[in-house]
């Protein structure tokens, strides 16, 4: 789930209930907001944790060397 960073506090209370609130809670992040692209395959090992994996990768692809 993606919320709009506005609702995370809305989202994480623990007295919010209602179904009807949680459902717009939920809905608020606007899809063309999200940006997608394709990162290197090093993404894929646990022992890789570092900035670097967030990077977008070129056409060509990334070897993961």
């Amino acid at each position: 789930m993606v919320l709009d960073p506005g609702c995370r506090w809305q989202w994480l209370d623990p007295g919010l209930s209602d179904r009807e609130t949680l459902r717009n809670v939920a809905r608020r992040l606007d899809a063309e907001r999200l940006v997608a692209y394709p990162v290197s395959i090093r993404v894929n090992r646990p022992a890789n944790d570092d900035p670097a994996l967030l990077e977008p990768v070129g056409d060509t692809g990334d070897s993961g060397a």
